[in-house]
């Protein structure tokens, strides 16, 4: 349940920082969001990810490294910045810092 719910907040703030309303306007014809995790993510995610109207198309699985980490250089920075995107990593992890540093030399 805490995964779902996460997941839907931070479903609604990609939405909002998009100029949509989901609360408003729904989810018909809002902006697709793209969705990045990890090739071992676990399936209760990809549940909440479906039941939260958020399609397998949607999701990009990212190569890991032994510990189960998405490798950061995976990641697609091109295309997220074609239009929303979730990741799923700890805020507080190496993998964020490293993506955060490769978004602002973008």
């Amino acid at each position: 349940m805490a995964n779902f719910t996460c997941l839907a907040s931070a479903r609604h703030a990609v939405l909002k920082s998009a100029g949509w309303d989901v609360g408003k306007e729904g989810l018909f014809k809002a902006p697709s969001i793209k969705v990045i995790v990890g090739e071992e993510v676990h399936v209760s995610i990809l549940k909440a990810l479906s039941m939260l109207g958020l399609g397998r198309d949607r999701i990009t699985h990212l190569p890991v490294d032994n510990q189960g980490r998405i490798i950061a250089e995976e990641i697609p920075i091109e295309s997220t910045r074609m239009r929303p995107f979730l990741a799923r990593f700890p805020l507080d992890s190496l993998l964020m810092r490293t993506y955060a540093r490769r978004m602002a030399v973008v």
